[in-house]
């Protein structure tokens, strides 16, 4: 029923494990999706991606999207940690460094016995750590959390997303670009944001907490947040292309769910 009733103003997407597979995070998404996405910036539907990802997203997307709506799609790189529209490439107009995380990289350099090989590089605003590259994965990231707790305490908090472990500054998060869209809309509504990361450790977490949210893969405890209810075998993009689908325009800007449609899951994915 808080489905039905939602008045969608905006959408506020993660983008590994949702727009793209985590197995195919380097390729483009789906065309189907970007088609969707399209659909919804023509009538001036507000669009932002929480990622965390660097400027390798901006990339991606201002190849697979026409170039008169770049302007107008936010992005949150490294978590929410630096929001920016899609216009702006970062990898040229990088953000300032961060240095309490500058000065936490060097705690973790002392500890390279965490590690399988070199210690994973510190971008500006973030330090990502691929699951791989820890000797132990589970061990390691407990090894981290407590190193976060001896040496960088309120500086900067540790995340998990499906690929990495992701070290960012302790007030970013992608609960910042939802309001940061919210703060644009000129007289409220509801923003959708959908991720698969919901778990307590999870990156998606706190997306899910400031607005309606939907997964596309993990949950977690809370019964107000983060619902999934697609098939477990489908997931990921699949599962976005359905959400997306079920939005349906009522005016310039703002969509209604189609709550019968997305819960069945026999609906046919548009071709």
């Amino acid at each position: 029923e808080t489905l039905r009733a939602a008045e969608v103003r905006g959408l506020v997407l993660d983008y590994d494990g949702t727009m793209v597979t985590t197995e195919a995070r380097l390729s483009p998404p789906d065309p189907r999706l970007v088609a969707e996405l399209e659909r919804l910036l023509a009538a001036d539907f507000p669009l932002a991606f929480a990622t965390g990802r660097g400027g390798s997203i901006g990339t991606m997307l201002r190849q697979v999207l026409p170039e008169k709506f770049h302007p107008r799609v936010t992005i949150g790189y490294y978590n929410g940690g630096y929001l920016a529209p899609l216009s702006i490439d970062i990898e040229k107009q990088p953000p300032e460094a961060h240095k309490g995380l500058q000065g936490f990289h060097h705690v973790l350099a002392a500890h390279g016995e965490l590690f399988s090989a070199a210690v994973p590089r510190c971008s500006t605003m973030q330090i990502s750590i691929p699951s791989g590259s820890l000797r132990n994965f589970e061990a390691g990231m407990q090894a981290i959390r407590k190193l976060i707790a001896q040496h960088a305490q309120g500086v900067v908090r540790l995340i998990r997303s499906g690929h990495s472990l992701d070290i960012v500054p302790f007030d970013s998060g992608k609960g910042t670009v939802i309001s940061r869209l919210r703060a644009a809309l000129p007289d409220g509504g509801d923003v959708l944001s959908i991720g698969d990361s919901g778990d307590a450790q999870g990156n998606d977490y706190e997306l899910f907490t400031a607005s309606i949210g939907l997964s596309v893969g993990k949950v977690c405890h809370r019964p107000n947040h983060g619902w999934n209810l697609g098939l477990v075998e489908r997931g990921g993009p699949a599962e976005l292309l359905r959400i997306l689908a079920s939005l349906y325009l009522v005016a310039p800007g703002q969509a209604k769910i189609d709550v019968d449609a997305l819960v069945n899951p026999d609906r046919k994915l548009p071709s």
